[in-house]
């Protein structure tokens, strides 16, 4: 077989699957669950454009399975705002890019805590 990589080189072996685990398993960082490599995606925690724009260094990643990566998806559709109401002003306001690296970093962690505690109840 022969793949064509970025660098226009060509190579005769197919690349490697990122991960160390048997036939091309992976476990999922979330639920724990064994499934192929080739369906686990990485995701960032905090998007690249809010990291960048907080000036915090790269964003923590997670290997998450399609179930883990669209619940994860809804959970922070419902859990994390862009904007704040100031009590003083009265009216809302946007939140800054280091308090938005803040809501995602809890709103994960509050993520991963409910998914565990459900698989230990479920």
């Amino acid at each position: 077989m022969t793949f064509l990589v970025m660098d226009k080189e060509m190579v005769t072996q197919p690349p490697k699957l990122w991960g160390t685990g048997n036939l091309g398993q992976e476990t999922c960082d979330i639920c724990r669950r064994e499934v192929d490599a080739a369906l686990l995606t990485m995701h960032r925690i905090v998007s690249e454009d809010i990291a960048k724009e907080a000036a915090v260094p790269a964003s923590q990643t997670a290997r998450l399975c399609t179930s883990c990566g669209d619940r994860l998806h809804a959970w922070f559709l419902n859990r994390v705002s862009t904007v704040t109401y100031d009590l003083e002003l009265k009216r809302f306001k946007s939140k800054s890019p280091a308090e938005m690296v803040k809501e995602y970093e809890a709103a994960y962690n509050a993520f991963v805590k409910y998914e565990r505690w459900r698989q230990k109840i479920g």
